[in-house]
């Protein structure tokens, strides 16, 4: 679906109140979505429009997401799973814009993070290690693929919580640690803040909490 048709389901379901929320991995396809979104949101919008994967996004097409307040849910393991073909399909030129996600968030676009269960691995830490490292899990290649879209690990854990709950509108309950918030908690042999950003997908879960109740295996 695109063009036309696209946009009058846009306006169809945005006038009935979702939060829309539709799937684009080329650049073609982003930029129909972003379109059809641009042409019915205001600028600086609070409806949290969502493109999920974001996957191939041209620059002027990441400037209007944050324009118009389009969210962008990636999926830091799709680069490091397609990264031994995506090159040679993309082009030299798309590749730049590919997988992008440091750019989009420099540009000001609401980015969370998320894994694309069950097409790949649903580890968080599986997903920050790939988001930090831009490498596979056998560390390859050395000094990650496009390594200047790494993330920080701040901004990994912070697309996995405070974003990825913010992209929901679930950003009043969930992300955080704080009196008032749901007690989710995943308790780490050590913390993904302090260790070599090797070691991330290898950290060990000591203990989660779920609604303030602890849970065993």
């Amino acid at each position: 679906m695109h063009g036309e048709e696209l946009k009058r389901r846009v306006r169809v379901y945005g006038d009935a109140g979702f939060q829309l929320a539709v799937h684009a991995i080329g650049d073609g396809a982003a930029r129909d979505v972003v379109d059809a979104f641009s042409d019915y949101l205001a600028p600086g919008n609070d409806r949290r429009f969502r493109m999920e994967h974001s996957q191939i996004v041209h620059p002027a097409d990441q400037e209007r997401m944050a324009a118009y307040g389009i969210y962008a849910p990636v999926q830091p393991i799709h680069a490091t799973s397609d990264m031994p073909w995506a090159e040679t399909m993309l082009g030299p030129e798309r590749i730049r814009y590919a997988y992008a996600w440091t750019d989009l968030i420099q540009r000001g676009v609401a980015v969370s993070l998320g894994s694309d269960f069950p097409v790949e691995d649903g580890c968080p830490l599986a997903g920050m290690h790939a988001a930090c490292t831009r490498q596979d899990h056998r560390g390859q290649p050395l000094g990650g693929w496009y390594p200047e879209q790494r993330l920080r690990p701040e901004d990994a854990l912070l697309g996995y919580t405070q974003w990825a709950a913010r992209a929901g509108f679930d950003d009043a309950r969930f992300g955080r640690l704080e009196p008032g918030f749901a007690a989710d908690i995943t308790v780490l042999d050590r913390s993904p803040l302090d260790v070599p950003i090797g070691d991330l997908a290898g950290l060990q879960a000591q203990g989660v909490v779920v609604a303030g109740a602890g849970m065993s295996d």
